[in-house]
């Protein structure tokens, strides 16, 4: 890459600071492309330029975060200034000028950020930091932490050894944080303990006035967990006895109408937050084909007739739209359902 780079180079990411995408190196170096370059550099695809001063010490880590205000680069490594502005092992690039991260990260030489990752635990996307610090801002911190774009937290007790490796990893029950560091842990994984699920509902396909009942597993620690079913995202209420566990783990909806075909989720809810479960498919088979005499799902003349019978009847089959009324409602809802044809 033309003249290349003076030294080691530790990380690379690619990030757009409004002229498009480039490629961005950070290591032990001073100069890249034969011109001064303090740790880091861009690469534009012809060739090298600095990002201002660049910064004091070694970059041993990148990462592109946006909290707000759009997407900067987030550099992590062995120094204490960048760009000239004070900035303990963590700054922020938002493509012309540099800012630090609150008070940083470490408090002695030794000090360092080996690696950066954004992770949301369900709170939103934030920028996680592993090395080796015992601080992160004011708060303590072991070689671990968090920056939600304001402020610094610590993750639990953190670790036992410098973090050196981050990445992000969902293996069916979300997404986790895992982290690589020194010590008898090597690999640990850190999740929010948000309700787990363990299983989610199913799709399914009921004939009208049939009943439909969904149903879920899930684990919450710590504390009581809620649940909240729900339909086309929109809060399903209690209306017995038709509509019945609206907050349990079993849905179950009696004599199912048309109205009811949709999509049904879960929401679930413990003292760190919530999850939802995986949407389950509703459909109701062909309510228009009454009468079934020329074959299942082919619509005809028969079919009015065999409705308009049910209704004179006053048979539930009639009541289309399921508000335990017979009136015109019902035959147009019964026309709207045979025009729409069958699925």
């Amino acid at each position: 890459l033309g003249a290349g780079i003076s030294g080691e180079v530790i990380a690379l990411t690619v990030f757009n600071d409004g002229s498009g995408p480039a490629l961005y190196a950070g290591g032990f170096f001073t100069t890249a492309g034969g011109l001064t370059a303090n740790h880091i550099a861009k690469w534009d695809g012809a060739s090298w330029s600095p990002l201002g001063a660049g910064t004091s010490g070694a970059v041993q880590a990148l990462a592109v975060f946006g909290e707000g205000s759009g997407p900067a680069l987030y550099v992590g490594g062995l120094f204490t200034a960048a760009g000239g502005v004070s900035a303990k092992n963590i700054a922020k690039w938002d493509g012309t000028s540099w800012s630090p991260l609150g008070a940083g990260l470490g408090s002695g030489g030794s000090s360092h950020v080996f690696a950066l990752v954004v992770f949301n635990d369900g709170s939103g996307p934030a920028l996680y930091a592993g090395g080796w610090f015992t601080t992160a801002g004011s708060a303590s911190a072991n070689h671990i932490a968090k920056w939600d774009g304001a402020s610094w937290s610590p993750l639990g007790a953190g670790r036992t050894g410098a973090v050196q490796a981050l990445a992000v990893f969902g293996e069916g029950s979300g997404a986790a944080l895992y982290a690589g560091d020194w010590g008898p842990d090597i690999v640990s994984r850190w999740r929010v303990p948000v309700p787990e699920v363990t299983g989610h509902p199913a799709d399914l396909s009921v004939s009208f006035r049939d009943p439909a009942v969904f149903s879920l597993t899930a684990l919450s620690t710590p504390g009581p967990m809620t649940i909240q079913w729900r339909k086309d995202r929109q809060r399903l209420l209690e209306d017995p006895p038709r509509i019945t566990g609206t907050q349990t783990t079993t849905l179950r909806i009696d004599s199912v109408v048309m109205s009811d075909a949709g999509r049904y989720d879960a929401v679930l809810t413990n003292m760190c937050g919530p999850t939802r479960t995986r949407s389950a498919i509703l459909t109701i088979t062909c309510y228009a084909d009454c009468d079934q005499s020329t074959g299942v799902g082919i619509l005809d003349i028969f079919d009015f007739l065999c409705f308009q019978n049910a209704f004179v009847r006053f048979e539930p089959y009639a009541d289309c739209d399921g508000n335990n009324v017979l009136n015109i409602f019902d035959f147009l809802c019964f026309q709207d359902a045979f025009v729409s044809g069958c699925p």
